[in-house]
């Protein structure tokens, strides 16, 4: 398990701790973040939390004690990470955007 503590910014912190740990195949807990990106999907690829000690507590519990299954978490952050999150898919993403942008003429 990969935990994440986040303060609350617009900015993408922490996201490379992220998405390494997912991409290694490790259950990621992270605090809720408005800069945490749509990669980071709360009960399918990882546990967001809110930033209380407590609850993150309760969370990393669970997960350790097999009340959450933290094995399927891993491998479907495993799988996000290995199939949608790559270099020539975002690199993709980018180009199609781009072109778009060329036809609309905005």
């Amino acid at each position: 398990m990969v935990v994440v503590p986040l303060y609350d910014t617009p900015q993408s912190a922490g996201m490379n701790t992220v998405l390494e740990a997912m991409s290694m195949g490790r259950c990621v807990v992270a605090t809720r973040s408005r800069g945490l990106p749509d990669c980071m999907l709360d009960g399918s690829a990882g546990v967001v939390v809110d930033s209380r000690a407590s609850e993150l507590g309760l969370v990393m519990q669970s997960l350790l004690t097999g009340g959450t299954d933290a094995s399927s978490l891993a491998l479907s952050g495993y799988r996000l990470a290995r199939q949608q999150l790559t270099l020539e898919v975002q690199a993709a993403g980018i180009v199609e955007f781009l072109r778009r942008v060329e036809r609309t003429g905005s």
